[in-house]
């Protein structure tokens, strides 16, 4: 990928940075302490910038690609790409919208009590998860697990399998933070169903990633949030 799809891809990163200014952080720091929300993101934002670069380095030695970004900064046809990434994504984000459908109907009368006040809006959910995570995780974390495990007397795939079966675990341990943050004392079936939970979207979004690029796992997560949030609309 040329330098001008890095920008791309940094730009991106910014604005899924940005919508965490949305989200209400400084109601998870310890009592006595105060921090400006700004101060809260620096944090996401250097980790997302740092993705962007390493999977710029990374991907393309283990042919993962960002096809449509690429194509747009080479001026190349890139509507092939999208139509190839359309259905399998549409299909992600359907069977994901599940999935968090489920976990919401088991997890409802233990959570409702909780003061849920970290819940992150819909357009955070959309920037941050869909876009910013998959910078993170997929194209950053993914692709230099990768290479990595290229490296090993084992074939492409299986390397890249394993890679992705890593990330999509880290990723499901990377939500644990925040319900902790909700609820001190969890008990060892919401960690066990959060972390398998987010793990199978995980390994669906690498999927994407690997099959169809970047971009398709960046739409598959949109649609989980955005067929979920219908969803739950429509239920209520």
């Amino acid at each position: 990928m040329k330098l001008q799809g890095l920008l791309i891809l940094i730009l991106l990163a910014l604005i899924a940075a940005s919508s965490l200014l949305l989200v209400p952080l400084e109601t998870a720091l310890p009592a006595g302490l105060e921090l400006p929300r700004a101060v809260l993101i620096i944090q996401p934002t250097v980790l997302l910038l740092l993705a962007a670069v390493v999977g710029w380095w990374a991907a393309p030695k283990v042919d993962l690609k960002a096809p449509i970004i690429a194509g747009l900064v080479r001026r190349r046809p890139y509507k092939a790409h999208l139509r190839c990434a359309l259905l399998p994504s549409l299909a992600v984000g359907i069977a994901g919208a599940l999935v968090l459908g489920a976990y919401g109907l088991v997890t409802a009368p233990f959570f409702a009590d909780a003061d849920v006040t970290l819940a992150p809006p819909l357009v955070t959910r959309v920037l941050y998860g869909g876009i910013g995570e998959e910078i993170m995780v997929r194209w950053g974390l993914m692709s230099l697990l990768a290479v990595g495990l290229a490296k090993l007397p084992i074939t492409r795939p299986a390397a890249l399998w394993s890679a992705n079966l890593i990330a999509a675990v880290l990723f499901g341990l990377g939500h644990l933070p925040t319900l902790y943050a909700v609820v001190a004392a969890l008990p060892a079936w919401i960690v066990a169903t959060v972390i398998a939970g987010n793990a199978a979207l995980g390994l669906a979004f690498g999927w994407l990633f690997m099959r169809r690029g970047l971009e398709a796992a960046m739409f598959g997560h949109i649609l989980v949030h955005l067929f979920a949030a219908a969803g739950a609309l429509a239920l209520a």
